[in-house]
């Protein structure tokens, strides 16, 4: 497991403090981060696929249903043989 400190979606502490009142009125996360002036996701998984390049992986299995974060393994060398969307 790769743990990346990206709180509220890579805004931030503050940026999730901040739509805490729209968050109260109903509005889904990602909006309330835009109505503030934060972008609806702001990670970057680069470190990520540094990380696993680094350890010498060249192929995993992910847990995830960020699309995003496959895109940016697959665009650093490595190859995504399966992925298992997540259930909350």
């Amino acid at each position: 497991m790769i743990w990346l400190d990206q709180e509220g979606k890579g805004n931030g502490h503050f940026a999730l403090l901040k739509s805490v009142a729209h968050k109260r009125q109903g509005m889904p996360q990602a909006e309330a981060y835009e109505a503030v002036g934060f972008k609806r996701d702001a990670r970057d998984f680069t470190r990520a696929a540094e990380i696993l390049n680094d350890l010498g992986v060249k192929s995993i299995r992910m847990l995830t249903n960020n699309p995003n974060k496959v895109e940016t393994l697959t665009r650093h060398g490595i190859e995504v043989v399966g992925i298992r969307p997540t259930v909350l």
